[in-house]
């Protein structure tokens, strides 16, 4: 699997703006759902599957 980084940028909305990359290695279009999943150690956001909460696509968050 690829290894990416890329910074996104959280609006006054609250509403996130991802980078283009981002968008075209999880296959996202508009109105694509991503899933956030945030544990002590580990925190991590993915393409959200309909029907499906784990995907086999991963973004790790730093």
């Amino acid at each position: 699997m690829m290894s990416i980084y890329e910074l996104a940028t959280l609006t006054s909305k609250g509403q996130i703006t991802s980078p283009k990359l981002i968008h075209q290695a999880l296959g996202l279009d508009t109105g694509s759902k991503l899933a956030f999943e945030l544990h002590e150690a580990v925190k991590k956001a993915e393409k959200n599957t309909p029907g499906r909460f784990e995907s086999n696509v991963n973004l790790s968050v730093r």
